[in-house]
């Protein structure tokens, strides 16, 4: 008996994460993928994953130039990988800064390549001629435009643009040790941060917020989990502060759900994106800003009051102390919170994110 061979995957993303690792590996059970990522800068704190324990075939790094603050990109040699890897599909982050991204998009619609431009969508674009000339180009050239949440999706409708290319794959992480509402107990009085310390984590607000609350709460710790370019600088300026602990980069998904056991909230103060379904991987209330079009598409997940808060932008300080002190003094609110939260979580991840891009590619 024979077998038919699998169907090769170019799976192209700017960087190499811990987070994206496992949908690469679930997809290399159903196609030959070969990964393209830019070389990790490893300061910037996405960690050093590794595929050798996966059926991913192959992982090319390459490198990338970048001009005036990042606006403009140009990750290099991904046309010369596709005609060496000779892929079925292509499975592309769509950075519209990236003029790799564009020579590949272009290169494989005349050469039947099919790409499957993935991101954002214009969620956070204000109306206008060259923001719709971006994105009908985009989904021109792509064969479908897979979208990051059913936010991003109408934001193509909000832009006059068709949505006839567009499906949505819920941009998502797996979390294998994940923690259930009802092993929850709400016996400490903990706060976890889960990211990046980097420009726009705004982790000095979560600190100093923490460090207020704590003379009406003793027992307020402030788990610190991430690394990045700002970490020495946090950890110099808040290092003696007993409400604050520091673990660094962790990406032992074990260690950060047991962690998570001594927390009743994820907060992030920040602009963020995936976080907010890591927190509800672990059962957790999240609490973000109220400026959407900072944060990524992922934060539409978070309903104000049902699974997590939402405190004011633009009085931030005042209103992440209340919001908080709110929270700390509601343990049922927490636990029904708690409850929604996790549902939120399964909902985003069933199927899993690598089962909905599948479920696209083969439409």
């Amino acid at each position: 008996m024979t077998f038919p061979l699998m169907k090769k995957l170019l799976f192209v993303q700017p960087f190499f994460s811990h987070y994206r690792l496992p949908v690469m590996a679930e997809l290399a059970h159903h196609f030959e993928v070969t990964i393209v990522t830019t070389k990790n800068d490893q300061g910037v704190g996405f960690g050093s994953p590794s595929i050798s324990n996966t059926q991913i075939s192959k992982h090319v790094e390459v490198s990338s130039k970048n001009w005036f603050s990042g606006r403009l990109v140009y990750q290099q040699n991904l046309i010369e990988i596709v005609k060496k890897t000779k892929p079925n599909y292509v499975f592309a982050c769509a950075n519209v800064h990236d003029i790799g991204f564009w020579n590949m998009l272009i290169y494989c619609y005349f050469k039947k390549i099919p790409v499957y431009s993935h991101g954002q969508g214009p969620y956070n674009k204000k109306k206008g001629a060259l923001v719709w000339i971006e994105y009908f180009t985009l989904t021109f050239f792509s064969k479908r435009y897979v979208a990051y949440t059913p936010f991003s999706f109408e934001s193509f409708n909000y832009h006059g643009l068709s949505t006839s290319k567009i499906r949505v794959a819920h941009n998502s992480i797996i979390n294998e040790f994940p923690v259930y509402p009802e092993e929850k107990t709400f016996a400490t009085k903990g706060i976890l941060f889960i990211g990046r310390l980097r420009d726009g984590s705004n982790l000095d607000l979560l600190i100093d917020t923490v460090n207020d609350l704590s003379s009406n709460h003793p027992d307020i710790i402030c788990h610190i989990v991430g690394s990045g370019v700002l970490k020495t600088f946090y950890e110099e300026k808040y290092g003696n502060l007993s409400c604050i602990k520091w673990y660094g980069e962790v990406f032992d998904q074990k260690i950060i759900s047991d962690l998570s056991r001594k927390c009743i909230i994820g907060c992030y103060p920040g602009n963020t994106g995936l976080s907010v379904v890591h927190y509800m991987s672990l059962s957790l209330p999240v609490v973000i800003h109220s400026n959407m079009e900072l944060h990524g598409p992922e934060t539409s997940y978070v309903i104000d009051g049902e699974n997590g808060k939402i405190f004011d932008y633009q009085n931030k300080r005042k209103s992440l102390f209340d919001t908080l002190s709110v929270l700390l003094s509601n343990t049922e609110e927490l636990r029904s919170m708690s409850r929604h939260s996790f549902n939120a979580y399964k909902s985003i991840t069933s199927p899993s994110y690598a089962q909905q891009i599948i479920n696209i590619i083969e439409e």
